[in-house]
């Protein structure tokens, strides 16, 4: 009987409250439809009451700018984990949110099969150069904190990158709707320590949309398509090309339902606003 009692509670239905209902909270409930799930959204800005519907998790897919506000309203009604789409805060003042350990904040682009593989071949590679390309035809909102984060993200992820890492160089123009920039870790002079890549990044709008990670290893380069969902590497004579269907967005449900927070999310954060100085 305990056994079974046990069988019941992990395979209990998980209810869960999207707070914001456009493009992405549409995206949310698409992999939220399963067996394990039952699910409902709320629209905190038309109704000053939370809802009445008994939830366990919550989910924050409303625009950036009321990510924290949104937050601060759930909080003081719910105390329960709670997803909140990437970049969680864009004041510095916003901080105390990565305080919350039942905060999980979205950093959907780490589950990307493409991305994990990347971060595999990348692992004992002398890594010359990171170029991160994040263009689209028209993006919604100001391009850095639309479309940046996610590339810093992945840049301290896909380098392991801690919170204490210096920068040599931070550089940052822009062209119409596109961000050009630059960043070199501070280097440190030694033998036994590789020489930090340079990391190349164009973030906006553009026609030729494109989303990739081409990283340059000494003698072969490795281009991480995010679009097409493949990875295609060029060495001398011979070319190779692995292709992945998951979705990181299920994958990011998953690894929410259960709790498994990921790391170093308030470094990109930070990144983030040094960048623009803020």
């Amino acid at each position: 009987m305990e056994g079974m009692a046990e069988n019941i509670k992990h395979n209990k239905i998980k209810k869960v409250m999207v707070f914001g209902y456009g493009n992405m909270g549409e995206k949310h409930v698409r992999f939220l439809n399963r067996d394990d799930c039952e699910w409902k959204w709320h629209d905190p800005h038309t109704s000053s009451e939370c809802p009445t519907f008994d939830f366990d998790y919550a989910i924050i897919s409303t625009p950036i700018l009321t990510h924290y506000q949104v937050y601060k309203y759930l909080r003081n009604r719910f105390d329960g984990p709670i997803l909140v789409e990437k970049p969680a805060v864009i004041y510095r003042e916003q901080f105390d949110i990565f305080d919350d350990p039942k905060v999980f904040v979205g950093v959907i682009e780490r589950y990307n099969p493409v991305v994990k593989r990347l971060k595999e071949l990348l692992k004992n590679e002398e890594i010359i150069s990171l170029e991160f390309t994040r263009v689209f035809e028209n993006c919604r909102g100001e391009p850095y904190f639309e479309l940046a984060i996610h590339d810093l993200d992945l840049m301290v992820y896909l380098l392991d990158l801690k919170p204490e890492t210096e920068f040599e160089q931070l550089a940052l123009r822009s062209r119409k709707r596109v961000y050009i920039g630059e960043i070199k870790q501070k280097e440190i002079y030694s033998q036994f320590i590789k020489k930090p890549p340079t990391c190349i990044f164009a973030w906006g709008e553009s026609t030729e949309k494109c989303r990739e990670i081409k990283a340059v290893c000494g003698n072969k380069c490795i281009t991480a398509n995010l679009s097409e969902k493949k990875i295609v590497t060029v060495g001398i004579g011979n070319v190779e090309r692995e292709y992945f269907e998951e979705h990181p967005l299920k994958l990011e449900h998953d690894a929410f339902l259960k709790g498994e927070c990921p790391n170093n999310v308030k470094f990109s954060h930070d990144l983030m606003l040094r960048l623009l100085g803020c």
